[in-house]
């Protein structure tokens, strides 16, 4: 029996289209933007499942992939299950329904704290994390959110199988999605969700002992606290502080969103002791 990925290959090229392009066609019709080339390269590969893919490769393609021969790569019906259940959040591409389910994937993440993983692996997810933090900034949270949301489980099930440096790498992917995710959140006003996102992104940041990361984190949330209902200046002043601290000597995008939030929540602070004298002096 042909193998899925090589199914999806032949159809693929015998159409003129490069894997960008196949990427870029499904991104198209499923309505967000999730897919890159590296998803389609591993699908090719049978390294990867297309799962939630697979009816739109289909109908983009023109090919039926169900009497393909067994993905290589297995998985238990209960795993299966609760992809498709996380999976069809993003079917509707509602906002509500996907924050719904970053609650349980949120603490599948902290649990997984505990197939081996390559080097190839490992950067595949930095690259997603650099898109992401492309598509945060450009569009809604409903159609970054759910495709989000689906990464940090998938690595959720990767950090359970991965060891030594590499764990440490996937630590911090997971660190800077969920703080990516609590960017997002705080885009779309739902704040409290925000607040959990942050602090799991601040504990993942620890866990992977990379300073630079732990920076990032810290001086995101300060920044985005700042415009957070009922941010408190003292306790902001206290995460940049932190963000400082890990950042002393390294010249990052973290240490300047850090002095920068330093700079605002100084002048909050400010304007809140002026306040206070003008109130004494009018009594």
């Amino acid at each position: 029996m042909t193998s899925i990925g090589a199914l999806i290959r032949e159809s693929r090229t015998a159409r003129g289209w490069s894997q960008a392009r196949l990427a870029d066609v499904l991104n198209e019709v499923a309505g967000h933007a999730t897919l890159d080339r590296h998803y389609v390269a591993r699908w090719e590969r049978n390294a990867r499942k297309p799962g939630y893919w697979l009816p739109r490769i289909k109908r983009v393609l023109g090919v039926d992939l169900h009497g393909t021969a067994p993905d290589p790569a297995g998985g238990s019906s209960e795993d299966d299950m609760h992809r498709r259940t996380l999976l069809g959040l993003v079917g509707g591409s509602v906002l509500d329904s996907a924050v719904k389910g970053l609650e349980p994937v949120r603490r599948q993440l902290d649990a997984a704290l505990g197939g081996p993983i390559t080097e190839d692996d490992a950067t595949e997810w930095e690259r997603a994390v650099d898109k992401y933090s492309r598509l945060v900034n450009r569009f809604p949270a409903k159609q970054v959110l759910p495709g989000l949301l689906i990464d940090l489980d998938e690595v959720r099930g990767q950090l359970e199988t991965a060891s030594g440096g590499l764990r440490l790498r996937l630590l911090g992917v997971r660190a800077l999605l969920s703080g990516l995710a609590a960017t997002s959140l705080v885009g779309a006003g739902y704040w409290s969700d925000a607040e959990r996102c942050w602090r799991t992104a601040q504990r993942a940041a620890r866990f992977s002992e990379d300073r630079v990361v732990r920076c990032l984190v810290a001086s995101d949330r300060a920044v985005f606290g700042i415009y957070m209902p009922g941010g408190d200046p003292v306790t902001l002043l206290g995460i940049v502080d932190e963000a400082l601290a890990w950042g002393e000597g390294i010249i990052s995008k973290g240490t300047a969103n850090a002095l920068s939030a330093r700079a605002q929540v100084l002048s909050m602070l400010g304007e809140r002791a002026s306040g206070r004298v003008r109130g004494a002096g009018r009594a």
